[in-house]
């Protein structure tokens, strides 16, 4: 994929700016969230802590260090991006001209949310290539698309939509038919270089959860992985994260249309936000998009106070053999790069009868059960970073239970158990260290 600055100098004349070497499965240079980027805003003080996107939540908290991280990025490209313009980068229920367009008209009843008026306004008068934001068709939302198709070709619709209308936002949403078509693997991987592509042009994105899935129970059940993925991106990175789903399930179809797949929408107009028109999809998602461009606007800004600051980390522990990362509850995400551990004591689980070489480095994690529950343990990586996950009944290798490339389940009783994962070595000796993003389950 190109880059957007080098599409740009592309278009303006001959330049010496290759393109970017990566593709849909490359690892891309970005390995710390943004707020460990240099940018305007001096390093976070000690006393920020980036938080948790806890699932008691509708929208993530922008703390002092989500802000500063926000403010971070749209510091890249600043002479080039346009601060009141946004992308939509998605599938059909993206395409779809329920979704946002009519915040370019009259029909909008904010039923008292005063406060989101000027975002509306802005967001209307400046221009996306010939139009506003919210009624822009835009290249990188197609009918029946997953995560991949966006990033696919040099350049990919991903960068065509941003070379052409230059956004400060991008509002991100794929996972419905990722979550039916493709592998959760595939997805994390295309996802991620999603939005660390955009974060990385200095595109801030606002991610957030798919909704249910009334076509299928089996597509169903897999959804709620699907989201976990996306939250625990959206955590990592420190990028805004609406739960779409979240919203949906307690309403009438939950939120969805007659074919059960697409959201269901108010005869009397999708921007009618009052009591009535909140008990349908379309209209609950244009809230909350609208909620949080108005946020990460005033966040970048600096207008708007930030959320109070989280009383503990996102994930306690520093993942060594004698603090390892607590497992806090279901579902459980964290992302790291083992190039930065410096745990290298477990090299073959003799407990699984493994003979593969993991003598790379290493992260612990503690899980605590006071109840008998089946676990899922996934790791997702993307490019050539190789890291393995192993289920411990101590800290030992000789007390490994279960092991694999991917994905652990087992049925657990209550006690203490431990999660290693490790880099795997090849034979040609060359660790395969790198990020990975971490989903613990229970089902």
């Amino acid at each position: 994929m190109r880059s957007i600055l080098g599409l740009l100098l592309v278009a303006c004349g001959p330049t010496a700016v290759g393109p970017d070497a990566a593709g849909p499965d490359a690892p891309r240079p970005v390995d710390a969230p943004p707020i460990a980027d240099a940018g305007p805003d001096a390093p976070p003080d000690a006393a920020e802590l980036a938080p948790r996107y806890s699932s008691d939540r509708t929208l993530s908290p922008i703390t002092a260090a989500v802000a500063r991280s926000l403010r971070n990025i749209a510091a890249m490209n600043g002479d080039f991006l346009k601060d009141s313009v946004f992308a939509k980068i998605g599938d059909s229920i993206t395409v779809d001209t329920h979704f946002v367009v009519c915040f370019a008209g009259t029909a909008v009843d904010l039923d008292g949310r005063v406060e989101l008026q000027p975002a509306i306004d802005t967001f209307v008068a400046h221009d996306a290539a010939g139009t506003s934001s919210f009624e822009r068709v835009s290249l990188a939302a197609a009918v029946g698309w997953s995560a991949d198709s966006a990033i696919a070709g040099d350049p990919s619709p991903l960068d065509d939509e941003v070379a052409a209308i230059m956004p400060r936002y991008a509002v991100v949403m794929f996972g419905t038919n990722d979550a039916a078509s493709r592998s959760i693997y595939t997805y994390a991987a295309s996802l991620w270089t999603i939005v660390d592509t955009l974060a990385a042009e200095g595109v801030i994105p606002i991610m957030s959860s798919v909704p249910p899935n009334s076509q299928s129970t089996t597509v169903d059940a897999v959804v709620p992985r699907f989201n976990a993925v996306s939250r625990g991106l959206a955590q990592a990175r420190l990028y805004p994260y609406m739960d779409y789903h979240k919203e949906m399930v307690p309403l009438p179809n939950r939120g969805l249309g007659p074919d059960g797949l697409h959201p269901s929408v108010d005869a009397a107009g999708s921007c009618m936000l009052d009591g009535a028109g909140l008990q349908f999809g379309y209209n609950v998602r244009n809230l909350l998009t609208i909620e949080s461009l108005a946020r990460a606007q005033g966040a970048v800004q600096g207008d708007a106070p930030p959320d109070p600051e989280p009383a503990t980390p996102a994930v306690g522990g520093a993942g060594s053999y004698d603090k390892p990362f607590g497992i806090s509850g279901f579902p459980f995400t964290d992302m790291r790069d083992t190039s930065k551990s410096t745990n290298t004591m477990f090299t073959r689980y003799t407990g699984c009868n493994a003979t593969q070489d993991e003598s790379g480095p290493e992260y612990i994690y503690k899980l605590v059960l006071s109840a008998p529950a089946t676990v899922r343990a996934t790791v997702m990586v993307r490019g050539n970073t190789d890291v393995d996950v192993h289920l411990l009944s101590a800290l030992d290798v000789a007390s490994c239970v279960l092991r694999n490339d991917k994905e652990v389940v087992a049925a657990l009783q209550p006690g203490t158990y431990y999660f290693s994962l490790d880099t795997f070595v090849p034979a040609d000796g060359t660790p395969r260290v790198g990020e990975y993003l971490f989903l613990v389950t229970s089902e």
